[in-house]
């Protein structure tokens, strides 16, 4: 009976263990998602000021040449 404890405590624990190390990489993967999610909000942003700079100067070139 002690046996059939422990053989079933050990398996537990390997599915908690289990268990908690895939949370853990879910974790990990969900964050490294987000994380590349944010910087191509970040460069599309950055890509829109920038274009919308450059339509001003060329705006302003073709009415001082004019």
């Amino acid at each position: 009976e002690i046996i059939l404890l422990w053989s079933f405590f050990a398996t537990s624990l390997g599915s908690l263990q289990s268990w908690r190390k895939a949370k853990g990489e879910l974790a990990y993967h969900t964050a490294r998602v987000k994380a590349k999610e944010r910087e191509r909000e970040v460069h599309t942003l950055l890509n829109n000021q920038i274009s919308y700079e450059l339509s001003l100067i060329t705006k302003g070139m073709a009415i001082s040449h004019s």
